[in-house]
């Protein structure tokens, strides 16, 4: 593969393996650096120019920047601008990520997400740089729509009939709800959570939309990818998945769910898969 001059130098002689793509559209690569008694592991992300500028990994890569020392997330090694797009070498996170943790038990997996979310939530945002909030969001979310970048068919269960311009229509006659902010991941799931080897979490990875917004932009996808996963990935059925995906609720600390924010917040999703 052919990459810019500073990141050519960095993974030279390193194993190159692709990985299935992002949501986003980037293209995902593992890099298997030998060096002294132990291999290190970095990842290579590709933005592909025609994804540009409404999928960006210069915000991901500014992010992880901000967040140093104050959220385990990778270290942004280096990042190059081509004529083919954006390229983002990083460190990576050791262990496995909350969808490959299938040998520990639904419930006890289901409170750890929810205490790692409060970790984030915890985050002080005085001085953050990052505007994820509702108006930001929704705009970025038609923008993506306007560009043909929504699929139908990742779409909520209760919408998979919709279209892009029928889901689009259902945004903009959605009143946008009052705002909390905290700072959040801004694309809260299992696979974006790693757990290390003892159990404790190891890091936050995919942080491009992360930033200061309201706390159920994390609340509401997390739910979602909780019920998801017990489903899909674990094979629940929808009562035992909805009632862990309640678990994780009030683990959070929430005993009732506000129903409009959840139900923006899943809508505004639909538009980022």
């Amino acid at each position: 593969m052919r990459v810019p001059e500073k990141i050519a130098r960095l993974i030279m002689g390193a194993e190159i393996e692709k990985r299935p793509p992002g949501f986003s559209g980037s293209e995902i690569y593992i890099i298997r650096a030998a060096g002294g008694k132990h291999e290190r592991y970095f990842y290579l992300k590709h933005m592909p120019a025609a994804r540009l500028p409404l999928c960006t990994l210069r915000r991901e890569a500014e992010a992880m920047r901000w967040l140093r020392g104050k959220l385990p997330a990778p270290e942004a090694v280096e990042f190059e601008t081509a004529e083919d797009g954006e390229y983002l070498l990083m460190t990576a996170i050791p262990g496995r990520s909350f969808a490959g943790a299938l040998d520990v038990e639904p419930l006890a997996l289901a409170r750890k997400y929810a205490g790692a979310l409060r970790r984030v939530h915890d985050v002080p945002i005085s001085g953050c740089p990052f505007d994820e909030s509702n108006a930001v969001k929704a705009r970025r979310a038609l923008e993506r729509c306007d560009a043909g970048l929504c699929r139908p068919e990742y779409f909520r269960e209760d919408r998979r009939g919709m279209s892009a311009p029928e889901i689009r229509r259902l945004l903009l006659n959605t009143p946008a709800p009052a705002e909390d902010p905290v700072f959040t991941h801004g694309d809260y799931c299992f696979p974006n959570v790693i757990l290390g080897q003892n159990g404790e979490i190891a890091g936050y990875v995919d942080l491009a939309s992360a930033g200061a917004a309201d706390r159920y932009q994390d609340v509401a996808v997390g739910a979602r990818s909780v019920y998801f996963n017990m489903r899909s990935v674990r094979g629940l059925g929808a009562a035992a998945a909805g009632a862990l995906t309640g678990e994780f609720l009030r683990a959070y600390g929430l005993e009732r769910p506000d129903a409009e924010k959840m139900e923006y917040f899943q809508l505004l999703d639909d538009f980022f898969r």
